[in-house]
């Protein structure tokens, strides 16, 4: 907290991050941004609003001045940047607060960052630990938000949308201490809540919950909406929590049916089928294609240990794979 240095205007500010106050000025007045769609994994699409490289510049500053001072509460485990004042914070460390907890409820915010209004960024930034003046507090609202709220593909909006929930997470806290004996457990991974208890859940519980988030001025996306039980699959953030931290078959077979591909066809021919099924995905190469199965090899390992067997005889399945391709093409190792 000693880093934080205050800024009560613009003019500071922009003199300490090098920044020029009139370009500022100019991009308060007509910020511009590239909006496109990308597939939704779980199908339709997703707006994603990019500011142009100047304005995303000035976004990333304000995030490194936020950041100085912010901290994110317990329960919060996405966008959590790692500083000597918190630890590392993921989807696993989310679903690690779950694990093993019989009774779990999932809700998702729907259309997360578009519900959080360019006053609700200006009313948080006055607020403790920033106490930011109101006449600065909004024009790093207006720096930060596009057309009323806080845009998919901006720097900031991440780091801005936990301040903004600094509230809704603390009403959910308060919620929760209604049920003493920490008997439930709450967590928020950027729009994905999650609540785990030892005993089964109190009567009208979850529409307790649904009527805080419509107070903070949130929806609830039903089609995510999930109430397990003792005896079903429990996932958190993609993770399966009911023994031990795991994914999804899906995951496993996804990777067995690739690499078996190309132990029988070949790398090129398995890439090139992976490709026509992924067209939202960009597949450059047959390296950068190791690589990508590299990295979910590597969340394999995360998630369930380095030790585990299935993880390590995956990965000498790809390296065959790709040792083979080698030879047959004289490349280069990875």
């Amino acid at each position: 907290m000693n880093n934080f240095v205050k800024y009560n205007d613009l003019d500071s500010f922009c003199e300490a991050y090098r920044l020029a106050i009139n370009l500022c000025m100019e991009m308060m007045a007509k910020p511009v941004y590239t909006s496109f769609s990308i597939p939704k994994k779980s199908g339709g699409r997703r707006l994603i609003e990019s500011p142009e490289p100047d304005l995303k510049l000035v976004q990333s500053a304000i995030v490194s001045y936020l950041n100085t001072l912010y901290r994110a509460s317990e329960q919060v485990h996405g966008f959590v940047k790692k500083n000597q004042y918190q630890p590392i914070r993921n989807n696993l460390t989310n679903a690690q607060m779950h694990l093993k907890r019989p009774f779990l409820l999932n809700i998702d915010i729907k259309d997360f960052f578009h519900a959080i209004s360019t006053k609700k960024v200006v009313a948080a930034l006055q607020l403790e630990p920033f106490g930011l003046p109101y006449e600065f507090a909004a024009q790093l609202a207006l720096l930060c938000t596009y057309e009323g709220h806080l845009p998919m593909g901006a720097p900031s909006s991440p780091l801005l949308s936990n301040i903004v929930c600094r509230h809704l997470d603390f009403r959910m806290q308060q919620l929760m201490g209604n049920y003493l004996n920490d008997t439930i457990v709450y967590t928020r991974y950027a729009d994905d809540l999650s609540f785990s208890s030892l005993d089964a859940f109190p009567v009208f519980f979850d529409q307790l919950v649904l009527d805080v988030l419509s107070k903070e001025g949130f929806e609830v996306n039903l089609k995510k909406y999930r109430m397990a039980g003792p005896n079903q699959a429990k996932y958190v953030t993609g993770v399966k929590i009911n023994k031990h931290l795991n994914l999804d078959r899906r995951y496993y077979r996804l990777l067995r049916a690739i690499l078996h591909d190309a132990e029988t066809n070949g790398l090129t021919h398995a890439m090139q089928n992976y490709a026509r099924k992924n067209a939202h995905k960009t597949i450059v190469n047959e390296k950068q294609f190791v690589r990508m199965l590299y990295g979910k090899i590597r969340y394999m390992e995360r998630v369930k240990g380095a030790e585990d067997p299935i993880t390590y005889a995956t990965f000498l399945r790809l390296k065959r794979v790709y040792q083979q391709f080698n030879s047959n093409h004289n490349s280069t190792s990875i």
